[in-house]
């Protein structure tokens, strides 16, 4: 035996929809960041550069972003000196 159905779907409301849940993603993603990078940089301070890349590059790859290497000594240096890291994910419109 053989059906044929004819599905209809209404692209903007899938697209709506994945656009929502990539956005819950991608602020998960954000506050865990933010986390990480508080933790890191309460004892940054006075560390060598490369022990706090290492951190550094653990929280990204924790969070499965793939940083190059003069990001991370970028990122490093300024927790070093004291300087506050915040990430704010942008949004996606459908």
């Amino acid at each position: 035996m053989k059906f044929d159905i004819n599905m209809k779907f209404d692209q903007r409301a899938i697209e709506r929809e994945i656009n929502r849940e990539v956005n819950s993603a991608m602020q998960g993603i954000a506050r865990a960041l933010n986390r990480r990078f508080s933790e890191i940089a309460r004892t940054a301070e006075g560390r060598d550069l490369e022990s706090v890349k290492s951190d550094v590059s653990r929280a990204f790859r924790s969070e499965g972003a793939d940083v190059s290497d003069p990001e991370l000594t970028e990122y490093a240096q300024h927790l070093i000196e004291g300087t506050s890291i915040s990430f704010t994910p942008g949004r996606l419109h459908a």
